[in-house]
Parts: structure tokens; C-alpha cells; sequence
């Protein structure tokens, strides 16, 4: 007998389908919907002389805990072929590819363990896509509740494993509930600050549940990287940090107040920083470099005006919908916090800050 099993219903759907016109008449192959870190199900499928997994336990969010749930399915001295990536470190790594002959379950280290992002401002998931691709545990945190929606159908197979948790909230300086400020032409831009959307056809405003970053720590515990991106309400986030509840990694827009969140955060111990644009995930001090001014005259030659997607630390990143490489991968050197107001200032008055930026900041 042949059983292939899949959690996300798109992935059960198109594997059920290939079954239907390639093997219509074979009653062996079976094609399920089940969870691999389900091990009652596991058990009901019996024992097999070949099991085969490519490049699909990383995605679990509990990648050693999947391959152990697996041995036991394999009949002693069978194969267990197994394509994994790592998930255990800040960047891509080459995937591994392991042939095991099974002849007793394996130990598996306990000391390994996911790095924990808080991605306050979920938008439509690109950020919270990325990040689960790396193998990262994250709580996404998103406002709009028709965003919330569609991010826990796409993502239903990673908050079923435990490594995707959403919340429909908005950062709110009690925790009560506040009015989300509607963009009718741009859902990235819904705000809490009706100004920041009048030039954005404003269609109204909906009540939404608050919460506070502290209550999301004494839930989740400190993140590692916490991004902030929450349209002009980034300092509710920033300025309730403190020293013991600082993450390693922290991103927040650029605004008004950059110089009060800068004071802040370096008060708590932050001393290393970068500033990033938004479009072209560019450090600030690189934004006019000699490469970018070459492929952007030659997509212009092209008859286009910007590119949609960029390529960055290894992959690519939509442009104006996505905070790019993780602090730790994002381009460019660290600077102290003077050098960075300072170039701030000089951008701002030569004209250079004509996008919207993050600040990456690290304590390192």
C-alpha cells in the first residue's frame, strides 16, 4: 500500500488531485489529510518498508519532533529518507539530505530550540511568511480583523503545529479596546490616527480589541526580534520596552518622534543601529550606490518605473509590502546611535529621506 498524507487543505487538495489523474484506478494509493506531530494518527497508518519526507518537517515548527514521531512507522530495517532545512539559525542553510536505516528509535536533543519574533503589524503576512520560512516561532499581532482572517486560513497548518500564533488586536496604550481608522484605498495604512489616512479615502472606523506589548510578554515572554510596524503608533511598543524586557533585535518605523525612540531605546541598552528603506531594503548609507543606480536606469530604459519584488540577503522581498531581511541579514554596518542621527539629518536635508525607513537596533 501507498499513503501519502498533507495538513494544509490546498497541499491535501493538489496531492488528492494528481492521485485522481495519474492514479484513478489504483485502490493502493491512499492520499490523507493528517498531521505528522499527530502520533495517534501515525499509529492508525500501520508500518511501512519505505517512508519518504522532502523538505516538509521544517515547516512543522517542530522539526525533531516530527522525525521522531516517524520512526516508529518504519517496519525495522527499512529506509527512512528524510530532506530537511535547519531551522536553528538566522539565516539559510544548505539542506541536508539523510539516509536512515531504521533499527531503533532515535534520541533527540532537547536543547534545541526556535528563535521567537513578535510581528506587531501583520499586514496581509509577508513579513510573518518570511519568518516562518526561516523556521522561526512568531506572534503576529494584526488590527484589521479581515487580515487576521485570511492569514489564519493561509497559515492554518503552522498555527495548527503551534509555531504561528495571530492575534486580532491593536497595540493600545491600556489595553482597551480603540477605533482602527480605515484606508478604503490602502488597507496597509489603516490607523489608529484618522489624520494619517484623510488623503487615503477613508471609508470609517471599526472597534477593535487593544493590548499592550507588556501583556503580550507576560504571555508569550520576550521575543528575540520584535518588528514594530503599526502606522504612527510604533512608539506604544518602543517606549513601554524597558531593560528587562528588551528583545535582541528590535525594527520600527521612522516618524516624527525618531529621536525620542532613539533616546529610549539606547536608555535600555541598545547601542548598535541601522536605517533601512522600506522600498528598496537599502541601508541608508548605500541607498545611492553605484549598483542601484545602474539597474534602476536600465529598468526605466525598460519602460519600468520600480521594481516589485527585490532580491535581498539571499531572497526576494516585495517592495512597500515587506520590512525585508531580518535585522541580523538586513544591509549594511551598524552604527552608534549619534551616527545615525547624524545621517538622519543629513538625508533629511539634502532631500535623501524621500521614502518611508525602518531603524533596525540591535544591543549587541
Amino acid at each position: 500500500m501507498r499513503s501519502s498524507f498533507r495538513l494544509r487543505p490546498q497541499s491535501f487538495g493538489a496531492t488528492a488531485q494528481l492521485r485522481r489523474r495519474y492514479y484513478p484506478a489504483d485502490d493502493e494509493c491512499q492520499v490523507e489529510r493528517g498531521s505528522v506531530l499527530d502520533k495517534e494518527y501515525l499509529e492508525s497508518l500501520g508500518e511501512f518498508d519505505i517512508v519518504y519526507s522532502c523538505g516538509a518537517l521544517h515547516h512543522t515548527g517542530s522539526m525533531w519532533q516530527a522525525q521522531e514521531n516517524i520512526v516508529p512507522i518504519v517496519r525495522p530495517g527499512g529506509p527512512y529518507l528524510s530532506r530537511s532545512i535547519s531551522p536553528y539559525r538566522p539565516k539559510r542553510v544548505p539542506a541536508r539530505f539523510t539516509l536512515r536505516k531504521v533499527c531503533q528509535q532515535p534520541q533527540m536533543s532537547n536543547k534545541v530550540r526556535f528563535t521567537k519574533i513578535f510581528d506587531i503589524g501583520m499586514y496581509d503576512g509577508a513579513d510573518t511568511a518570511y519568518y516562518l520560512e526561516c523556521g522561526y516561532n512568531v506572534i503576529a499581532v494584526e488590527a484589521n480583523p479581515e487580515l487576521v482572517g485570511r492569514a489564519k486560513r493561509r497559515f492554518a497548518g503552522e498555527i495548527c503545529s503551534g509555531q504561528l500564533t495571530c492575534i486580532n488586536a491593536a497595540i493600545s496604550p491600556n489595553g482597551e479596546d480603540v477605533e482602527l481608522n480605515v484606508a478604503g484605498d490602502d488597507p496597509a495604512s489603516n490607523s489608529l490616527f484618522s489624520d494619517r489616512i484623510a488623503h487615503k479615502q477613508p471609508i470609517g472606523a471599526i472597534t477593535v480589541p487593544g493590548v499592550t506589548l507588556h501583556q503580550l510578554v507576560e504571555r508569550f515572554g520576550t521575543p528575540d526580534y520584535l518588528k514594530v510596524d503599526i502606522e504612527g503608533a510604533d512608539h506604544l511598543c518602543v517606549l513601554s520596552l524597558t531593560s528587562e524586557t528588551r528583545p535582541n533585535f528590535l525594527s520600527f518605523e521612522v516618524g516624527d518622534d525618531v529621536d525620542q525612540l532613539l533616546t529610549h531605546v539606547e536608555s535600555i541598552g541598545f547601542q548598535r543601529f541601522k536605517v533601512i528603506n522600506q522600498c528598496t531594503f537599502r541601508n541608508l548609507i548605500n541607498q545611492r550606490c553605484l549598483y542601484d543606480r545602474v539597474t534602476q536606469r536600465l529598468m526605466r530604459y525598460m519602460g519600468y518605473h520600480e521594481p516589485l519584488r527585490i532580491r535581498r540577503a539571499g531572497r526576494f522581498f516585495v517592495t512597500g509590502r515587506s520590512s525585508g531581511p531580518v535585522p541580523w541579514r538586513s544591509d549594511g554596518p551598524w552604527r552608534s546611535g549619534d551616527a545615525t542621527r547624524s545621517g538622519l539629518r543629513k538625508s533629511k536635508t539634502s532631500n535623501g529621506l524621500s521614502d518611508t525607513y525602518d531603524i533596525h537596533a540591535t544591543i549587541g
